[in-house]
């Protein structure tokens, strides 16, 4: 067990803490991963110089690959100008800059024990199982990378390497903190990210569906959503891309499930939604309206599963277009666009909490389906 002095440090409903590991804790802890199938960057041929220099054999060996990682493959030349600029402030007699002034993110794979000590509850000690991947680098992979595989002098050994670690982050948050940081701050090119598939980036297959229709919705031009989600945290639009995901999680969480079947959860879903685009026209296309809303839109997941207890009575196919547009058709007279109005009867409706405001209107929609029979 690694016991550090630690900072913790509460946002809303997350907490994380600020530390510093040494080098060599880096070198036990952290487990490096990156997307592409090979391990290390390729070296260009030709002559190298000869400072700085980096361990390319151990390098192969601590890197590893797979297919649901996120990171980037590592980039030969940053990596050589990080070995180089360590070496330069090892190396430098008068007062050098710092080697890392930077904090590197670190996620854990599991909870973390705090223990406080003094008069602040947040100031304490942190508890860090000595176990051999439990750590793995969010952002500042090449930092950390450079430190472990650079021919650097004895004393970077013992250099401290101040780090912000997670414990508690679901994959999706971790996603979206990854594609946050680098498309926002170090402007990767947001496409790298966004055109991955859901199962490069999710190990949970209700996670990999929910990400896929945000993609189909965001992308496809007959979508009432079409350059509307904001994927991964980029983009322009408006609909955060981590609260409709979770509705379509809770939706496909149900017990029983609504409909067993993946793929055909995946169609309905995507065709309920075209279909809702043409129920509510006018909505869709004004700016004044909030049917884009995160709370309209978890609404009309929570009220997805009577209509297709709707369809399943008629024997319906839950996968046919006209089919789930007759299913909604009491809404176009019995809700219409009005309800959605921000200024109106949307605004006169809404609850202390998201949450209460989305079943207010889900309870609305699955009225409208039952007196409209």
């Amino acid at each position: 067990m690694i016991t550090i002095p630690a900072l913790r440090v509460k946002q809303f409903r997350m907490e994380f803490y600020q530390a510093a590991f040494s080098s060599a804790d880096v070198s036990r802890l952290v487990e490096f991963v990156v997307l592409g199938s090979g391990a290390g960057p390729k070296r260009r041929r030709g002559r190298r110089k000869a400072r700085p220099r980096v361990r390319w054999d151990l390098l192969e060996s601590l890197v590893k690959t797979g297919d649901t990682a996120y990171q980037r493959p590592l980039i030969r030349k940053k990596l050589e100008g990080l070995v180089e600029y360590y070496r330069e402030c090892a190396e430098e007699e008068r007062v050098p800059l710092p080697a890392i002034p930077g904090a590197v993110i670190l996620v854990s794979q599991e909870k973390l024990e705090f223990s406080p000590s003094g008069r602040n509850p947040n100031l304490g000690l942190l508890q860090i199982p000595e176990r051999p991947g439990l750590l793995h680098a969010l952002d500042g992979q090449h930092r950390l990378v450079a430190l472990q595989t650079g021919d650097l002098p004895e004393s970077a050994g013992a250099l401290q390497v101040p780090a912000v670690i997670f414990d508690s982050l679901e994959p999706a948050q971790e996603v979206e903190m990854f594609a946050t940081i680098n498309c926002k701050q170090t402007k990767l090119n947001p496409s790298l990210l966004v055109s991955l598939s859901g199962r490069r980036l999710y190990a949970d297959p209700r996670e990999v569906l929910a990400h896929e229709l945000a993609r189909k919705l965001n992308e496809e031009s007959d979508s009432p959503l079409l350059g509307e989600i904001k994927m991964l945290g980029v983009g322009k639009g408006r609909v955060p891309q981590s609260s409709f995901t979770r509705a379509v999680m809770e939706f496909l969480g149900q017990d029983p499930p609504p409909i067993k079947d993946s793929e055909q959860a995946q169609q309905f879903l995507v065709k309920y939604f075209k279909q809702l685009g043409r129920a509510f026209p006018d909505a869709w296309a004004g700016r004044k309206y909030s049917i884009k809303s995160p709370i309209a839109l978890r609404a009309f997941l929570l009220a997805a599963t009577a209509v297709i207890a709707r369809i399943k009575e008629e024997r319906g196919d839950l996968t046919d277009a006209l089919v789930i547009r007759k299913a909604i058709e009491p809404w176009t007279t019995k809700i219409t666009s009005d309800r959605f109005w921000t200024e109106g009867e949307w605004q006169r409706k809404l609850a202390q909490s998201a949450r209460r405001s989305a079943e207010i209107l889900a309870r609305e929609l699955k009225e409208a389906l039952e007196s409209g029979e």
